[in-house]
């Protein structure tokens, strides 16, 4: 199994897979987890199913701290350091796509770079708010 930091593919992969699991959730339709890993974890550098469900927790507690819904299957887990590193490495790539009655009428508006304009971060608490 791997143990070297995720790329930016694998990041964007896993993303996209706990978005489509999430839009299915909040739609009331069945979601299979373990079938949604098992398609995923060929497409990642040699990942261990444990490592995917851990950054799927990642990626809950993001949006816990955005104050946003989340899979209630995947507990949000603190983000490591490398993780905050990465994430303000590529700082000037951030697209923030904030979602807003998504249960009930979903709607979407995506804030360009340079975020820094318009939302701030806090490592420590996970959590957003808007300049």
């Amino acid at each position: 199994m791997s143990n070297q930091e995720w790329t930016d593919t694998e990041n964007d992969l896993i993303v996209a897979d706990y978005f489509a699991m999430l839009a299915d959730d909040v739609a009331g339709r069945a979601c299979n987890k373990a079938a949604h890993r098992r398609q995923l974890l060929p497409r990642l550098n040699n990942r261990s199913e444990g490592s995917v469900e851990f950054k799927h927790q990642n990626i809950s507690a993001v949006l816990k701290g955005l104050g946003e819904v989340w899979i209630t299957g995947y507990k949000p887990a603190f983000i490591s350091r490398n993780e905050l590193a990465v994430a303000d490495e590529r700082r000037a790539e951030w697209c923030l796509f904030r979602l807003w009655n998504f249960a009930r009428t979903p709607k979407a508006f995506e804030l360009r770079p340079p975020l820094d304009a318009h939302v701030s971060l806090t490592a420590t608490s996970f959590q957003a708010s808007f300049n």
